[in-house]
């Protein structure tokens, strides 16, 4: 038996979480401003909370690599013009604090806007490392 189709919102956040990840360890700013909302917060692993702003200027700084960025298992849950993704990301890399390696369990909250371009903007991300992966 065929496994049933996704609906189209969820193959297109599927699809941007995806290509979230590549930018980020592509370092493409360009792209990221275009999906990220004006107001988007992002909490990191450490805990830190950032603004557009300073997370555009983080993926820039020479000090911040990726050696790779994986994200698996994203599962969007749709809601009208709003969706809540889960996923993990494995990811391997440098801050300007030393090295990190790990698993990491992101919530993501997006809201549809069809003048945007990508139409789903995302405005919150959580991240937290996942202990005894």
């Amino acid at each position: 038996m065929q496994p049933m189709p996704l609906p189209p919102d969820d193959q297109l956040l599927i699809e941007l979480n995806t290509t979230v990840a590549t930018a980020e360890s592509q370092r493409n700013a360009s792209f990221l401003d275009q999906v990220l909302a004006t107001d988007v917060r992002v909490r990191r692993a450490n805990a830190l909370v950032v603004d557009k702003a300073n997370y555009l200027v983080d993926l820039t700084n020479g000090g911040n690599t990726l050696e790779h960025n994986i994200p698996e298992d994203i599962v969007p849950r749709v809601l009208g013009n709003r969706a809540v993704v889960t996923l993990l990301v494995r990811a391997k890399g440098t801050r300007t604090t030393g090295p990190f390696e790990g698993e990491y369990r992101n919530v993501r909250i997006f809201l549809k806007d069809p003048k945007k371009d990508p139409s789903w903007q995302l405005h919150f991300s959580l991240s937290a490392k996942v202990e005894n992966p």
